[in-house]
């Protein structure tokens, strides 16, 4: 009987599998402790998975379900952003980071962003001209400059959180970590 549990378990890790090659997500699982060990003792690659919820045999709703998984997710995201805030924090006495706007814009667009970080209701309306981003708080048709910022740092293969945790309060509002 533990063999075939083990076969199902892995037939489940290879399906994983193929969906997180193709997106990069990652699960969450609702099982017992026992069923989410064994998953792990075979799963290929055991980091596609960020934790389990227990059943609730009493709660077995779908928005019970949802709320469990959720919880596990916010304290990951939680624990990111603030590895995130301590290695910009490390970063100061390297020379690594950039709080001017458009010191960061610039490095952003050279490919240099490694990690930025913002206040979650941070936003600077602005417009581009001649590759600096000049503010723009009466203009309607203004960019926000956080995701125009964020935008070049993700797809160059760097980090962003957005966060409302006071431990960014001695770096600024926005701030950027470069890769050199």
């Amino acid at each position: 009987m533990d063999d075939l549990i083990l076969e199902y378990f892995n037939q489940i890790d290879k399906a994983l599998i193929k969906v997180y090659r193709q997106t990069e997500l990652r699960c969450v699982v609702i099982c017992t402790e026992e069923n989410f060990s064994r998953l792990l003792q075979i799963a290929d690659i055991p980091e596609l998975y960020i934790g389990y919820a227990s059943v609730n045999y009493n709660k077995t709703k779908d928005n019970q379900i949802v709320k469990q998984s959720w919880e596990i997710v916010e304290n990951l995201q939680k624990l990111r952003r603030i590895a995130a805030i301590i290695d910009a924090n490390e970063a100061v006495g390297k020379g690594l980071i950039k709080t001017d706007l458009n010191d960061i814009y610039t490095a952003a667009k050279e490919g240099r962003g490694d990690l930025l970080i913002a206040y979650e209701d941070y936003i600077q309306p602005v417009r581009i001209l001649d590759d600096k981003l000049v503010d723009s708080n009466e203009d309607d048709t203004a960019s926000d400059a956080v995701n125009i910022i964020a935008w070049e740092v993700i797809s160059r293969g760097g980090n962003a959180f957005f966060t409302c945790l006071d431990e960014i309060n001695g770096l600024g509002e926005i701030v950027l970590k470069t890769r050199y």
